[in-house]
């Protein structure tokens, strides 16, 4: 949790939804230890996109495999968040090259039929 803020509405969602911890001992972590990935059981996968697109497509809604992703931990799941990101934009980058080449090998069929008339 960022500000004392953040921690008063998670503890009021905590009473509306009634969700508790299975480990008291967990509740007496500080907040840097929160904010580090050692509070691991309230990681809301939402917070990465990039990843849960990419496991949306290979596990889709398998509640296992998510909840194995979020015992991994905020800081791990923000790594591998990244990671997807960096694959999304090289990808784009390699469909913009083959896009590219595809136009200058239409271009040349193109002048090369023209010129046979």
């Amino acid at each position: 949790m960022k500000t004392p803020r953040d921690r008063k509405i998670y503890e009021m969602g905590r009473k509306i939804w009634g969700k508790k911890l299975k480990n008291s001992r967990r509740e007496s972590k500080s907040v840097e230890e929160e904010e580090d990935g050692g509070f691991q059981g309230e990681v809301d996968l939402g917070d990465f996109p990039a990843l849960m697109r990419e496991v949306s497509g290979i596990f889709p809604e398998n509640r296992v495999y998510r909840e194995g992703l979020e015992r991994l931990g905020r800081e791990k799941l923000m790594s591998l968040n990244e990671k997807w990101m960096v694959q999304r934009m090289e990808e784009a980058g390699l469909l913009a090259r083959k896009a590219e080449l595809f136009y200058e090998q239409t271009k040349l069929e193109l002048q090369s039929s023209v010129v046979s008339m």
